[in-house]
């Protein structure tokens, strides 16, 4: 019998008709570019596939393999009934030829597809002899491998040592339905998932297996997860989405910002910052539950959304302040300017506890590298605010200042102040040594006052504090005085300089006290003789001075030469220097008068220090530079000699003392000339250009 004519004829039997499983693997292939391998005899899948594209695609017989990986078409691996009969590959000597003794086997050619391509069975079972074939054709595991099949079929293990992931579909009439689902999922437009997505969302969960497993696929879909994002509301649509690794990840601090941006952008928009109050109270239990952290991308969008939330008002308004204890604990590196932005949507009556709340954390002092550390010293720390400060001192100065008046408010404003004073002090001593305290804090103020001298940091790191406590301090001693006097108490008694520069300050701020009070005060502290205190010290003189009776300035002379005799070689210096103050601030005649006119007879050349209550000073002013000699003269040089002028201006430094000619004043000279005499600019480039000039 003549075998591989009997399979033709029986195959090419006219009764023979394409069946459901045809079409569906045509319409699926129809999608794209069409790339089937088959091994069936017949060219059902061929009529199926011609209805739906109309010609136009290639069918290759067998042993005629196309030569490259990426083939679209049709490969007969076995045959097909439009060639000669003896070409099919039916008996076992079939099989052998075409996968082992061929030039280009069946094996080579499924080896080079299986390495490039995905691949999926559709039909085949666990223990077909083709199988067995197939097997050894198979490369190494390197792209994706399916086999849709029976459940029973699915449970096999041969799937699995096969290198195959096997997909169970049900019953067997329901794969030609799965494979025109799955074409129809295949040939939908990104408008058309949306408006899926739309329909399935205007339900709720759970849903049918279909659903489920589209919406699951959507979201794991960057570019149309957006479509999930847009039409989701509801606490089921977030119970729903609480169950899913990637949504969960926006609670994860170590998280990246991709892919679960838009995740956390629909968590805090659409749920925790929403129109549904309901959601907005689910949104709090979904965050505990899952671990009750941020991601950089959740935080931001929480940031974003409880700024808008506020300015836009209304329930969600009322929320914002419940994130807000949590997002001030989480606070990622870069985040402090997000909440000086938030910090200015809050009004001090309406929002005052938030306020407080981000004001104590955007004042909380940090350790950073000592601007003062010297080379060759251990690396020291000092205390800084995180930069930017500027919207927070406009918002002290626009919002909260005017506000100082209300006690509660100044009272906690205050108990802020005074804990992050506290904390710079430890930070700045933690160096292990009192210089380096008054280095690394006090030494950042000249005075604690508004002064010329502080103009480039103020309002910047530390001192916008020492502004705000100075400004809060002055707002207690006006409205509240006994307030102020317990923090006056309590930071003359510290060991701290800046707060005890601070109590001094406050000191020569009060109304409620004379000005003889002022000078027994400086008296009785010991200020006088506190280098780190100097300024303040003088300045509260300066503040009484005027006003107090001779009899207490004269106890003042008498305290300043006790406290500050035979402390050094310079302690006659430093009393000549507080009798000049007490004289140019003192409106009668006194005991310093006469004390400094006996230092001065002693110290002919001593003169009053310009800035005596200040340990530095720096300023500006205009240097003359060196005159080199008129424009003529230098008219007269190129004259008589173009190549000398040049070689005399050549001569002139690029460096020298401040006070020197150098190569600077040699060219503003010359272009003086030029601009007087413009042709001996002719001159001078004539020189330059010759090779002639020399320096």
């Amino acid at each position: 019998m003549d075998v591989h004519q009997r399979v033709k004829t029986i195959v090419s039997s006219s009764e023979s008709k394409p069946n459901a499983l045809h079409n569906a693997i045509a319409e699926l292939a129809a999608v794209k570019q069409p790339r089937i391998v088959t091994t069936n005899y017949d060219r059902h899948l061929s009529a199926c596939l011609g209805e739906r594209l109309g010609g136009g695609f290639e069918e290759y017989p067998s042993l005629a393999f196309p030569q490259r990986e990426g083939f679209t078409g049709i490969v007969y691996l076995h045959g097909s009934v439009k060639e000669p009969a003896e070409h099919l590959v039916v008996t076992d000597v079939d099989f052998g030829r075409a996968y082992l003794e061929t030039p280009w086997t069946a094996a080579q050619f499924l080896s080079r597809v299986f390495r490039s391509s995905t691949v999926l069975f559709v039909g085949y079972s666990h223990d077909d002899t083709l199988m067995e074939y197939l097997a050894r054709a198979l490369p190494a595991d390197e792209t994706d491998r399916f086999a849709l099949c029976s459940q029973k079929e699915a449970e096999n293990e041969r799937w699995q040592q096969r290198g195959i992931k096997p997909i169970s579909y049900g019953a067997p009439q329901a794969l030609p339905e799965l494979l025109g689902k799955w074409a129809e999922r295949a040939r939908m437009g990104i408008l058309d998932h949306r408006q899926r997505v739309k329909t399935i969302l205007q339900g709720a969960p759970p849903l049918s297996r279909e659903d489920e497993s589209y919406l699951q696929e959507t979201v794991r879909t960057p570019e149309r997860l957006r479509f999930f994002t847009e039409s989701a509301r509801g606490a089921e649509w977030l119970r729903w989405a609480k169950e899913l690794p990637d949504f969960r990840r926006i609670f994860d601090p170590r998280a990246d910002l991709q892919p679960n941006g838009l995740w956390a952008q629909w968590f805090a928009d659409r749920v925790a910052m929403g129109d549904n109050p309901e959601l907005r109270q689910e949104a709090f239990s979904v965050f505990f539950s899952l671990g009750g952290g941020f991601s950089p991308s959740l935080w931001n969008g929480l940031a974003i959304s409880c700024g808008n939330s506020l300015k836009n008002g209304g329930d969600a308004a009322r929320d914002v302040k419940k994130w807000l204890p949590l997002l001030v604990r989480h606070v990622p590196l870069d985040g402090n300017q997000r909440l000086e932005w938030l910090l200015s949507d809050y009004d001090p009556e309406r929002d005052r506890h938030a306020m407080l709340l981000l004001l104590d954390k955007l004042l909380e002092p940090q350790a950073v590298h000592s601007r003062y550390a010297r080379f060759g010293k251990e690396t020291s720390l000092e205390p800084s605010l995180c930069e930017p400060t500027w919207d927070i001192w406009n918002y002290w100065k626009s919002s909260l200042f005017p506000n100082l008046p209300d006690q509660a408010l100044a009272s906690s404003v205050a108990a802020i102040l005074d804990r992050h004073l506290h904390t710079a002090h430890l930070i700045a001593a933690s160096n292990g040594d009192a210089d380096e305290e008054w280095e690394g804090l006090s030494y950042v103020r000249s005075a604690i006052e508004n002064h010329e001298q502080d103009e480039p940091s103020r309002h910047k790191g530390i001192g916008l504090l020492i502004d705000a406590a100075r400004d809060t301090l002055e707002a207690l001693l006006e409205h509240h005085p006994k307030l102020a006097q317990h923090y006056l108490r309590s930071w003359e008694k510290t060991q701290m300089p800046l707060l005890q520069r601070l109590s001094i300050h406050g000191w020569a701020e009060r109304r409620d006290i004379t000005a003889d009070e002022k000078i027994a005060k400086l008296c009785r502290s010991g200020w006088v003789s506190a280098t780190f205190l100097r300024h303040e010290a003088m300045r509260l003189a300066a503040v009484a001075l005027p006003e107090a009776s001779p009899e207490t300035i004269d106890h003042l002379v008498k305290h300043i030469e006790a406290e500050l005799q035979d402390e050094d070689e310079f302690s006659e210096l430093r009393i000549y220097e507080w009798l000049a103050w007490i004289v140019e601030h003192s409106s009668t005649e006194t005991a310093a008068d006469r004390m400094l006119s006996a230092i001065q007879k002693r110290n002919p050349e001593w003169q009053p220090s310009d800035h005596p209550d200040l340990l530095s000073w720096s300023g500006s002013a205009p240097v003359e530079r060196p005159n080199l000699g008129r424009p003529e003269e230098l008219h007269q040089m190129i004259e008589k000699s173009p190549a000398e002028a040049v070689k005399h201006l050549l001569g002139f430094p690029r460096n020298a003392e401040w006070d020197e000619p150098r190569w600077w004043d040699a060219l503003r000279w010359l272009q003086s000339t030029l601009e007087l005499y413009p042709a001996d600019g002719i001159d001078i480039i004539d020189v330059l250009t010759s090779g002639h000039a020399h320096g």
